[in-house]
């Protein structure tokens, strides 16, 4: 939930944002969010800057109308691509393990010996293979999706809610309020 008009959280959030390639190429360290904010939807992602990962968190949601100004609405998970990717390959492989497995067995009850039932290891190898690299993936993503998710927050936050930082001697900037601290009544301000 935001205070900020729809229009303008649209475009605070479309200003933010980068493009794939120039996050990649970009020689600086650290983050930056790549994606498309539309009129109707919004698809956004936090990359590191010279790296790749398939399995990157990736919001998928819009921008709705609220009565004190607007909520963005939707879910953060692995990309429609990676989804199928990963759903096919594993499929796939275990599909092979399968049959492989039953044409080692079928042949080894009928007296034969079959190089089938070797066989049957190399995709379950893959099977493990792509779990370990997915896990590692998805524990790379987790502070993708932390750096989002504070992302989105900063950018959808109004002017009010910013907190001004408090520069060296702990004064804060800005206006002080002076309040009587003392029984005798003098005047202090917070900080001294």
């Amino acid at each position: 939930m935001s205070a900020l008009p729809l229009p303008v959280a649209r475009e605070r959030l479309r200003a933010g944002r980068t493009t794939f390639w120039r996050a990649l190429r970009s020689g600086a360290g650290g983050y930056r969010v790549i994606g498309r904010v539309g009129e109707r939807s919004v698809s956004l992602a936090a990359v590191r800057a010279g790296a790749q990962n398939s399995w990157r968190p990736e919001l998928r949601g819009r921008l709705e109308p609220a009565a004190t100004g607007s909520r963005l609405v939707g879910s953060i998970g692995w990309s429609p691509f990676v989804r199928i990717f990963s759903t096919v390959w594993l499929c796939a492989a275990g599909a092979a393990f399968v049959g492989l497995l039953a044409v080692g067995l079928d042949r080894a009850l009928h007296g034969e010996v079959s190089p089938a039932l070797a066989a049957c290891l190399v995709p379950l190898g893959f099977m493990a293979s792509f779990v370990g690299i997915t896990a590692m993936g998805v524990r790379w993503g987790r502070a993708d999706e932390a750096y989002l998710r504070s992302w989105l927050a900063g950018r959808l936050r109004t002017a009010e809610h910013i907190v001004p930082p408090r520069p060296a001697g702990g004064v804060p900037a800005g206006p002080v309020r002076i309040r009587p601290s003392h029984p005798d009544g003098r005047q202090t301000s917070p900080g001294s």
